[in-house]
């Protein structure tokens, strides 16, 4: 859930139980003040700092992440008080004792976005606390990314596309947008063309030279996919190695569960789905060098429960018991050899336009048990449809009407795995900022434990 929190003079908070409320052992009522209330705390003084001569902006939440006693994450909008564009910005606290921040490397690269013309209003695009436990960074600065700021800059931007989209378009325009701003983990922009032809394009950065590795996994995957009637796959611009950059055309249309609320007649379009993962799963995966497993994706869901295990412990030993009750089902069913495997299989991947559905990010694709894609789409599927007032039954039904017959033991699999995805899924969405966030993932574990409780035994 996000929340827009309104500027106001900030009191910096220096609490020497710092620790004690990372650790969660004052409960999640402190943990939802640092996230709530950033302005009136240390962020609100450090970005002071750093805009000393403009009026405080507004945070507005997008996301939080809280590992306990390591550190709480949060990424946020500023909403400038003047009219001016917003800016993405990090804000981390940490344990002590806290590591540093590579100053050395955040300097030079505040140094080249100021050059870009990046930076204003803001004299600085980094600031921490002098016990380091409280940190921020402003977009578009990340270390684990240093090219991350030329991506940001229009010049660059329209050099790169005008290569990759030709000669009629190299004098375009485009502006700059963020999507994902999170340091250390993933980046992606959205480039709109203002002038000329319409053209938007994502980017994606990477540290290494994944892209390339995408741009062949697309090639592969595009018949099989087009094959399907109504399927069809994002498409891939080529760019050069040296860009540490993966760009792929706009693909028009809604993620499929906004196409399901708004328009009963995109039902048949969950079966397009089900027929469009089942192509990739039947695509011969050649040799198989290295494989997802359910001990990954139970330690993966119990990571993603950590702060639900730290914050509300009776609750957390409930939730052990189940992941591993999920895992030793899985074990005690009949294996298949791994398939190739979207990987992150849910409807914000799925686009629907009219009578046409794309699948968008391969950034997971990998071998792995083909029940893993069934399973995760079920579970999203299952939560949307509590949420918008559908039955998840017609729309689970639908999906696996298209996915085929397939081997009873990989079905079996997928409803396991389902269970798992449930509760990963809730971790992920439900918010502790949220006044409600323990009954919430009270309730959704209670419902993904009777849904485990009523799988048949292997």
């Amino acid at each position: 859930m996000t929340r827009v929190v309104p500027a106001r003079p900030a009191a910096v908070l220096q609490t020497p139980m710092i620790d004690e409320v990372l650790a969660g052992q004052r409960g999640v009522e402190p943990i939802r003040r640092l996230l709530l209330r950033p302005a009136d705390l240390a962020p609100g003084e450090l970005l002071r700092g750093c805009l000393p001569d403009a009026p405080p902006p507004g945070w507005h939440l997008l996301r939080s992440k809280f590992k306990p006693g390591r550190k709480l994450s949060a990424w946020y909008e500023l909403v400038p008080a003047r009219a001016a564009p917003a800016r993405r910005v990090a804000v981390t606290w940490q344990a002590g004792p806290a590591p540093a921040p590579p100053d050395a490397a955040l300097r030079l690269l505040d140094a080249e976005a100021r050059d870009r013309g990046l930076a204003a209003p803001f004299t600085r695009l980094w600031a921490g606390s002098p016990d380091h436990q409280v940190h921020l960074l402003l977009a578009p600065l990340d270390p684990a990314f240093p090219h991350l700021v030329r991506c940001y800059d229009p010049a660059y931007v329209d050099g790169l596309l005008g290569g990759v989209l030709g000669g009629a378009v190299a004098a375009r325009a485009f502006e700059v947008r963020p999507v994902r701003y999170r340091p250390g983990q993933r980046h992606v922009l959205r480039y709109t063309a203002i002038a000329g032809p319409d053209a938007t394009v994502f980017a994606k950065i990477y540290r290494e030279h994944t892209a390339a590795r995408l741009h062949a996994l697309a090639s592969r995957l595009a018949e099989p996919v087009a094959a399907i009637p109504a399927g069809r796959l994002a498409q891939p611009l080529p760019t050069a190695q040296e860009h540490r950059v993966g760009l792929w055309l706009h693909a028009a249309g809604r993620p499929l569960w906004q196409a399901l609320r708004d328009d009963r007649g995109s039902f048949p379009m969950t079966a397009v789905a089900g027929a469009v993962l089942r192509a990739i799963h039947d695509i011969d995966p050649g040799p198989v060098l290295a494989e997802r497993g359910v001990t990954d994706e139970v330690a993966a869901a119990a990571g993603a429960c950590a702060h639900i295990i730290g914050l509300l412990p009776t609750l957390g030993c409930r939730l052990r018991r189940m992941l591993d009750g999920v895992g030793e089902m899985v074990q005690g069913l009949p294996a298949e050899a791994p398939t190739l495997t979207h990987g992150d299989a849910k409807c914000d991947n799925l686009l629907v336009d009219r009578d046409r559905l794309t699948v968008i990010d391969l950034d997971r694709c990998g071998y792995a048990d083909p029940a893993l894609d069934i399973g995760k789409l079920l579970a999203d599927l299952r939560w949307w449809c509590e949420r918008i007032g559908l039955d998840p039954g017609t729309v689970q039904g639908l999906f696996l009407a298209g996915y085929g017959d397939c081997d009873r033991a990989r079905l079996a699999r997928a409803r396991a795995y389902e269970v798992l995805f449930q509760v990963k899924v809730a971790a992920r969405r439900l918010g502790v900022a949220d006044p409600a966030w323990a009954y919430q993932v009270t309730e959704a574990l209670g419902r993904a434990e009777g849904r485990l409780a009523r799988l048949p035994c292997p």
